[in-house]
């Protein structure tokens, strides 16, 4: 066997003149190791070594040991091996793996294929093994960090219209949800819920949500047998339909009604200006969602009052919140 050293030095130099042939600055920084050279992929750079790559005797068998076993009396092992051409030249590894891609392009071009991201966990190749470094490296280079930063900025929860509408049906009078579309219907819905103008979008066949909002939509209709959202306090008007509750909440907002009580469903899903009282009855099992009622007081700098009245069972919930 031969040094291929210089060979293989000569043949990267060949690869990255005709590769970055425009980028020369691209091909002084590929040069700066001997044996290595990068190719910017589409998702990051890849540095491969290409030691060996122009060996031609790893699968060689000597001439002498050929004719020992072409003279074999077992037809099975002279089956396995021929007459040398004279004037073949021996195939690299570069060569086969340039013959076995192109076998595996005719295939995948003859059939259907889907994309499928594969994350490598570890080099060890140990089972349940994962190099947070490694495997991160190649979800950021993957695309699919940035993929997931967009979808938590944006609307990652989708409900197609024709759902929302099966969702809300059973709590809607039967003439009042035929009237409308199910995209009418879901537009209407959050409006009546009043949900910050940027928690969703209204899209062709389906609404976006953030998650919190998702979350608290498919609530609702789960609790439609109870109460939505009620105004003043006699109980012949905890069993409100939606439009009576609409009309409702318009009251409240035009101060006919001066107290306004609802569950904790319908607390979130209000959104009204200068309200300077909420009174918690019942406390949230949520921290979180006791911090978004008392919210309610506050908007657009605003001030006011929040009282909660807490009974010997809550102690536990008034320590959670005193830690946030």
């Amino acid at each position: 066997c031969k040094d291929l050293y210089e060979a293989v030095f000569n043949f990267i130099v060949k690869m990255v003149q005709r590769s970055f042939r425009r980028r020369k600055n691209e091909e002084d920084s590929l040069r700066s190791s001997r044996l290595t050279f990068t190719f910017p992929h589409y998702a990051d750079k890849v540095v491969y070594n290409a030691k060996g790559f122009m060996a031609s005797n790893l699968d060689f068998i000597s001439t002498d040991l050929r004719s020992l076993l072409l003279q074999s009396k077992s037809p099975i092992i002279a089956a396995f091996f021929s007459a040398e051409k004279v004037g073949d030249r021996r195939k690299t590894i570069v060569s086969s793996f340039h013959a076995e891609m192109m076998s595996l392009m005719r295939r995948l071009a003859a059939s259907a294929c889907y994309f499928v991201r594969c994350i490598k966990p570890n080099n060890a190749q140990a089972p349940n093994v994962f190099d947070h470094a490694l495997v991160t490296r190649q979800l950021m280079s993957g695309g699919v960090v940035p993929v997931l930063d967009i979808i938590r900025r944006g609307f990652p929860c989708r409900i197609p219209y024709a759902k929302m509408f099966v969702m809300y049906k059973q709590a809607l009078k039967e003439q009042f949800a035929c009237a409308f579309t199910p995209k009418e219907l879901t537009k209407l819905l959050l409006q009546y819920m009043q949900l910050p103008p940027n928690a969703y979008k209204l899209g062709r066949t389906k609404s976006g949500f953030t998650q919190d909002m998702a979350e608290l939509v498919k609530l609702i209709p789960r609790k439609a047998q109870k109460l939505l959202v009620t105004a003043t306090v006699p109980p012949e008007l905890r069993t409100l339909e939606l439009e009576e509750r609409v009309e409702t909440v318009k009251q409240f907002h035009a101060r006919q009604n001066n107290v306004l009580i609802g569950t904790e469903v319908a607390a979130r899903g209000i959104d009204i200006n200068n309200l300077a009282y909420v009174i918690n009855y019942c406390m949230p099992a949520s921290p979180r969602s006791y911090i978004h009622r008392c919210g309610r007081t506050a908007r657009c700098d605003k001030s006011g009052t929040c009282i909660s009245l807490l009974t010997a069972g809550n102690e536990l919930r008034k320590g959670q919140l005193l830690n946030l």
